[in-house]
Protein backbone atom coordinates (compact mmCIF):
# COMPACT_ATOMS: atom_id res chain seq x y z
CA UNK A 1 0.00 0.00 0.00
CA UNK A 2 2.86 2.34 0.90
CA UNK A 3 4.61 1.91 -2.78
CA UNK A 4 1.39 2.19 -4.32
CA UNK A 5 -0.26 5.36 -2.41
CA UNK A 6 3.71 6.86 -1.67
CA UNK A 7 1.57 8.75 1.56
CA UNK A 8 2.06 7.72 5.09
CA UNK A 9 0.57 4.88 7.01
CA UNK A 10 0.99 3.20 9.67
CA UNK A 11 3.66 -0.03 9.91
CA UNK A 12 1.56 -3.32 11.75
CA UNK A 13 2.88 -4.66 14.79
CA UNK A 14 4.20 -7.78 14.99
CA UNK A 15 3.61 -10.02 17.99
CA UNK A 16 5.10 -13.62 17.12
CA UNK A 17 5.76 -15.31 13.69
CA UNK A 18 2.69 -16.27 13.37
CA UNK A 19 1.85 -16.00 8.90
CA UNK A 20 -1.15 -13.36 8.02
CA UNK A 21 -2.54 -13.58 4.70
CA UNK A 22 -2.32 -10.83 2.91
CA UNK A 23 0.36 -9.27 4.80
CA UNK A 24 3.54 -9.80 2.24
CA UNK A 25 6.92 -10.21 4.07
CA UNK A 26 8.62 -7.43 2.54
CA UNK A 27 5.97 -5.13 4.60
CA UNK A 28 7.71 -3.73 7.40
CA UNK A 29 6.33 -3.60 10.79
CA UNK A 30 7.21 -2.97 14.29
CA UNK A 31 8.68 -6.08 16.21
CA UNK A 32 6.84 -5.82 19.88
CA UNK A 33 9.08 -8.63 21.12
CA UNK A 34 11.80 -6.68 20.99
CA UNK A 35 10.32 -2.94 21.75
CA UNK A 36 8.86 -1.89 25.15
CA UNK A 37 5.29 -1.23 24.59
CA UNK A 38 6.10 2.59 25.43
CA UNK A 39 8.21 2.75 22.58
CA UNK A 40 5.20 1.81 19.89
CA UNK A 41 2.84 3.77 21.60
CA UNK A 42 5.45 6.47 21.04
CA UNK A 43 6.16 5.54 17.44
CA UNK A 44 2.66 5.26 16.37
CA UNK A 45 1.68 9.04 18.17
CA UNK A 46 4.37 10.22 16.24
CA UNK A 47 3.81 8.84 12.66
CA UNK A 48 -0.17 10.16 13.79
CA UNK A 49 1.50 13.77 14.21
CA UNK A 50 0.37 14.27 18.08
CA UNK A 51 3.72 14.19 19.33
CA UNK A 52 3.63 16.51 22.33
CA UNK A 53 5.66 16.38 25.82
CA UNK A 54 3.33 14.62 27.54
CA UNK A 55 3.88 11.56 24.60
CA UNK A 56 7.10 11.54 25.67
CA UNK A 57 6.52 9.98 29.20
CA UNK A 58 3.58 8.08 29.20
CA UNK A 59 0.88 7.98 32.65
CA UNK A 60 1.59 4.66 34.45
CA UNK A 61 -0.97 2.70 34.64
CA UNK A 62 -4.09 2.01 32.80
CA UNK A 63 -6.58 5.16 31.22
CA UNK A 64 -10.07 4.09 32.39
CA UNK A 65 -12.47 5.02 29.71
CA UNK A 66 -14.96 6.97 30.54
CA UNK A 67 -18.36 7.04 28.97
CA UNK A 68 -19.63 10.20 27.68
CA UNK A 69 -21.75 12.13 30.02
CA UNK A 70 -24.94 11.34 27.56
CA UNK A 71 -24.37 7.59 27.80
CA UNK A 72 -27.64 5.53 28.23
CA UNK A 73 -26.58 2.24 28.17
CA UNK A 74 -30.42 1.30 27.92
CA UNK A 75 -30.64 2.80 24.84
CA UNK A 76 -27.67 1.25 23.44
CA UNK A 77 -28.48 -2.14 24.64
CA UNK A 78 -32.23 -1.61 22.36
CA UNK A 79 -30.50 0.12 19.46
CA UNK A 80 -28.41 -3.64 19.80
CA UNK A 81 -31.40 -5.40 19.48
CA UNK A 82 -32.84 -3.40 16.34
CA UNK A 83 -29.73 -4.08 14.54
CA UNK A 84 -29.75 -7.66 15.21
Amino acid sequence: RAIEEKGPYILPVRFDDTDLPGLLPTVGYLDARRLQPEAIVQALVQKLGHASPQAEKPAPGRVPRVPPDDFNPYAERQTAIREI
